[in-house]
């Protein structure tokens, strides 16, 4: 065999295990940014679904305090209402009224100083959604149901067990 042909045929095993090592390569490559996308893809989708219930679950926590929590409506549309700890300094003093709503496609926020009436429009968007509704099942139990998922909040603050830890379910 000459050496011509000797270099032939190293270069044409070379480059045939580097066409291998390449495609397989792309093969990973491929197979990896696929699952990456999907896995992206539920995140973000479960991110988007219970982000607003747990926004919403951790302000009624921070308010829960006996007669502070109300399911009310503005203008026909519910809302959740948390009144607020009196404010002030002996000068300037008031209440601060919390209203979550849903409106023009936004789950929104409105404060309302001294018993100003809530305006729908002029509200803090906090998070895009389809809908949102507030139920008070029970004296002590709200269910929020934003885009079709629901959540339960337990008020322990008008709940007759107080040794219970505050509970919240998702549900699917």
């Amino acid at each position: 065999m000459n050496k011509n042909s000797h270099h032939s045929l190293n270069f044409a095993v070379s480059m045939t295990l580097f066409t291998v090592f390449a495609l397989f390569l792309t093969l990973v490559l491929l197979t990896g940014a696929s699952s990456f996308k999907s896995v992206s893809e539920g995140t973000e989708e479960r991110y988007t679904e219970r982000t607003p219930l747990l926004y919403v679950s951790q302000r009624i926590r921070s308010a829960d305090r006996a007669g502070m929590i109300k399911i009310t409506e503005i203008d026909n549309i519910p809302a959740l209402l948390m009144l607020s700890e009196p404010y002030g300094d002996g000068i300037v003093s008031g209440e601060i009224q919390i209203y979550i709503y849903y409106h023009d496609g936004f789950l929104k926020e409105f404060y309302a100083f001294d018993g100003e009436a809530p305006r729908l429009e002029i509200g803090q968007a906090i998070f895009p959604a389809d809908s949102a509704e507030f139920e008070l099942i029970t004296s002590s139990l709200i269910k929020i149901t934003i885009n079709g998922k629901s959540i339960f909040v337990n008020l322990m603050s008008e709940s007759t067990t107080r040794s219970a830890p505050p509970q919240t379910e998702v549900l699917a």
